[in-house]
């Protein structure tokens, strides 16, 4: 009896033994599967791809600076012949003739490498990354206690990676809270409670870092009435505590390019830190109020990009000299307002220059001082005060009690709410810039009609709400955006109402005075500006 032939189907190169050292071409569509069960995770242990929000990306350096990029086609076939080259790899095609198969060197084809990069391995063997920081971070041990996460990639958080940062110096805790204030004895903050918002916006960054308290944080604003003040220096100083250089947005002025798209080009870099600096008019973005609203994710898109990007980690600053925010915005802000030094004022000088400068070169030590901080309120059991006067309880609770009790600061919110009703208020917004202009021009206590606080607003380019341009009825509109704002004022006497507008007390004195030519009474208001009115400062 003859032997039966069986016939079987050609094999693919998933039935063939991959040999260890090969990084596997595709071919067809059945061996993506096999060709990145093996890529992915000798890539993935290098730590050098990683997964951002469903996206594989690298992390590039560039002058000083740390980002995340999308990974493309074209720069990922470059990576992957590196990494074959740095890990004994070879990149090969498998090719069959006959019975003889061979496996033979080439580069990964452009098509091959986008389909590789979509793969179910490319998501489960690169490790995850969502924040990128430039200084080691202080996490909470889950035994209890602390450790500090030192340079490289960590698990902690979905995915840190610490690109840079000497190891911070142990600091006792009464050093740690006078180092920290002295750094700041130079800001001329309008109170005590501006300036303890001023310390919760410096400690945020390492409570976010570290996911020591899980919620929502507000954006830190710096608010100046004149420039050159110190606001942005304030955040630049922040940030250098961190080993940080921040993303550095400004107003955008014509051009190619939007608010938000900007914003996104920022988010999908990665960097901690995100800055809007000198912010004035009216300030709208809708990717900036989903992120602090709480949407842990936003699509961003700049340029021909786009991608989903967890907005959790990121630090949010902003610099004005009084922009309009909306009322979100303004609800989910936490204002510091400075002044400017008198001329000739003496500022602290250091070995290294200015106190920038310092902390640069010291920057372990200042690290160190913030750990210290937070650790003494870890040890105390994460107290919180009741305070309940911003959206943000979770994060202004646990900030009052370390301002108060740990740097014997007053309360946090002290006067801010006033401060958050004026940002999102154009006419109370107003109102202020008018008051400074008042005293800037020399006209503080001079009791100013109607038509004078037009002319005032107009020579400091000031847009009076509810004014069209030119349409005459300047001060018809400023007796009824005043006479509205005063409805809110305390009564100094019978004729006499009292607003308080970021330290500037304004007065509205009514009275009746004789009409000659009319022969009648007639009602007259007349304001003024008195600079320092209030005892505290607030509006």
């Amino acid at each position: 009896m003859s032997e039966e032939i069986k016939f079987e189907e050609p094999k693919t190169e998933a039935e063939f033994t991959i040999p260890e050292d090969v990084f596997p071409v595709p071919c067809g569509e059945r061996d993506y599967t096999a060709s990145s069960e093996k890529i992915f995770p000798v890539v993935g242990s290098l730590l050098v791809w990683f997964t951002r929000s469903g996206r594989v990306c690298e992390i590039v350096h560039d002058q000083h600076e740390h980002r995340l990029e999308i990974l493309t086609k074209e720069r990922a076939v470059s990576e992957l012949e590196r990494v074959a080259r740095r890990t004994e790899h070879r990149i090969a095609r498998l090719e069959i003739d006959g019975d003889v198969h061979r496996w033979r060197s080439r580069t990964m084809p452009l098509s091959s490498m986008e389909t590789l990069l979509q793969t179910e391995a490319a998501r489960r063997e690169l490790p995850p990354i969502r924040q990128l920081v430039s200084c080691p971070v202080l996490v909470e041990k889950a035994g209890g206690g602390c450790e500090v996460l030192a340079k490289g990639y960590h698990g902690h958080g979905g995915g840190t990676y610490v690109t840079a940062g000497t190891a911070p110096q142990e600091v006792p805790l009464h050093d740690a809270i006078q180092a920290l204030l002295d750094l700041h004895k130079d800001f001329a903050f309008v109170t005590e409670s501006d300036k303890a918002r001023t310390i919760a916006a410096m400690l945020s960054p390492a409570l976010k870092m570290g996911g020591i308290i899980s919620c929502d944080f507000p954006i830190d604003v710096a608010e100046a009435t004149e420039s050159q003040s110190g606001k942005d220096f304030k955040h630049k100083l922040h940030s250098r505590l961190y080993n940080a250089i921040p993303s550095v947005i400004t107003p955008p002025k014509g051009g190619v390019g939007s608010l938000d798209e900007t914003i996104s080009k920022a988010l999908m870099s990665g960097s901690s830190f995100i800055c809007l600096s000198n912010f004035r008019g009216r300030l709208e973005s809708a990717i900036l109020e989903a992120a602090l609203r709480g949407q842990d994710r936003v699509e961003c898109r700049a340029l021909r990009t786009s991608a989903t990007v967890d907005t959790t980690p990121f630090i949010w600053q902003l610099s004005t000299n009084g922009a309009e925010f909306t009322r979100d915005l303004a609800n989910r802000s936490i204002i510091s307002r400075i002044r400017k030094q008198p001329a000739g004022y003496a500022f602290h000088e250091f070995p290294e220059g200015d106190v920038i400068a310092h902390v640069k070169a010291n920057q372990p030590f200042y690290l160190g001082c913030i750990f210290a901080v937070i650790r003494a309120w870890i040890a105390c059991g994460k107290p919180l005060t009741n305070e309940s006067r911003h959206d943000f309880r979770e994060w202004t609770r646990a900030m009052d009690w370390i301002v108060q009790h740990i740097f014997e600061l007053p309360p946090l919110l002290d006067g801010h709410k006033e401060e958050q009703e004026r940002t999102g208020n154009p006419s109370r917004q107003w109102l202020r810039e008018l008051s400074l202009g008042v005293v800037a021009q020399g006209l503080a206590g001079r009791p100013l009609s109607a038509t004078e606080l037009v002319e005032v607003s107009d020579a400091a380019g000031l847009t009076l709400p509810g004014r069209k341009e030119s349409d005459g009825k300047g001060c018809l509109r400023v007796g009824q955006v005043l006479g509205t704002l005063f409805n809110a004022g305390r009564a100094v006497d019978s004729q006499t109402m009292e607003l308080i507008v970021d330290g500037i007390a304004v007065r509205r004195v009514t009275r009746t005075e004789r009409d000659a030519k009319r022969g009648e009474d007639v009602m007259l208001k007349e304001y003024s500006f008195w600079p320092g009115g209030a005892a505290n400062g607030c509006y």
